[in-house]
């Protein structure tokens, strides 16, 4: 599994307000918080879990402990999700 393909699972499970409060009020990117953005994060979702890749919850991570995931998945350190993950 190459890493750009798992980096391309990473998205925010969490509901379009909780991702807008992200993106306006934690990470100051007022101009992400759309409709084109949440589409395409539901993209990203269905098409993980229709190629049986994982799904990172970033909801709760901030980006180190991300980053973190990533590689731990990327390096098949991993075969069991962390627990806010789907299995």
């Amino acid at each position: 599994m190459s890493l750009a393909v798992v980096v391309a699972g990473v998205t925010t499970l969490g509901s379009p307000i909780w991702r807008r409060h992200r993106l306006v009020e934690l990470r100051g990117q007022p101009e992400l918080a759309n409709g084109r953005m949440d589409c395409w994060a539901a993209y990203l979702a269905g098409q993980s879990h229709a190629l049986g890749l994982p799904v990172i919850d970033t909801s709760d991570l901030d980006p180190e402990a991300t980053a973190d995931r990533v590689e731990e998945i990327a390096a098949g350190r991993t075969s069991e999700p962390a627990p806010d993950e789907p299995s």
